[in-house]
């Protein structure tokens, strides 16, 4: 009795060991083939980076809703979705103190929203019933700028020339902003720069926009003791700013009435 108990023991303990080895290789299997989805879904959104790099608008056009798969793996499938991407600077706690629907000069929240896209990245493949990984990276273009130049647009909007000269009444303030170009187009989402370079005389900026791209000069300033002067004469107004590893400088002449 004992020899056939020890038997049915000894059956169950084989049964359970090869039930265990067979769902270890099952598991194994199956991360193997997780490991692969994980490279097929790198690969598709090295091919996006790629593409955002040569044209975003394009990219993103391309890519929203697309279903693909690799040569080599063709029993993973790809689909993309490509949406809008907007980025507080420095943090989303900090910028959602400022109202964003505020007018200047009153301070507005940062964000970047044109100079980023928020792609979806899934892959599936079958696995008894379907299995799928979804990786979400936000994707912005880091090729080298050809060219970048600033526009200084005065009080009317008009862009400043190196003939431009702006007088400005005692006491008065004047508005002005900039726009960054590159390749013919508008760049979104840069951080501008300004300041007053003193000839013969100088004023000083009264306000700027959180991002920079608008700015108010005065003709005064305060000295240390917080006390308003005037410096009569001629001074530049100077805006800078740097793109993909370009910088640009624009100015405008200001004559400060006495």
């Amino acid at each position: 009795m004992e020899a056939i108990l020890a038997s049915f023991m000894l059956l169950t303990a084989i049964i359970m060991s090869v039930a265990v080895f067979d769902s270890s290789l099952q598991a194994e299997a199956s991360n193997e083939r997780r490991i692969i989805a994980s490279m097929v879904a790198e690969s598709a959104l090295a091919e996006l980076r790629d593409a955002v790099n040569t044209n975003m608008t394009a990219a993103r056009s391309t890519y929203d809703g697309r279903t693909w798969t690799l040569p080599e793996y063709s029993g993973f499938e790809i689909s993309c979705r490509v949406g809008e991407a907007k980025l507080a600077v420095p943090c989303t706690v900090l910028e959602t103190q400022y109202d964003q629907d505020a007018v200047f000069p009153q301070p507005t929240g940062r964000y970047l929203d044109a100079s980023s896209i928020k792609a979806d990245i899934t892959v599936t493949w079958a696995e008894g019933r379907n299995q799928s990984i979804t990786i979400t990276e936000y994707v912005t273009s880091f090729a080298a700028a050809g060219d970048f130049d600033l526009k200084l647009l005065l009080p009317d909007g008009s862009p400043a020339t190196g003939a431009t000269v702006v007088t400005i009444a005692k006491d008065d303030i004047q508005d002005f902003s900039v726009r960054a170009m590159s390749g013919g187009q508008e760049v979104q989402d840069i951080q501008f720069s300004w300041y007053v370079q003193a000839l013969t005389g100088f004023g000083s900026i009264y306000t700027v926009s959180r991002d920079g791209k608008l700015c108010q000069y005065q003709n005064a300033y305060r000295n240390f003791d917080d006390k308003i002067k005037y410096s009569p004469g001629a001074c530049f107004l100077v805006v800078t700013a740097e793109y993909q590893g370009r910088e640009a400088e624009a100015k405008v002449k200001i004559e400060n009435e006495p």
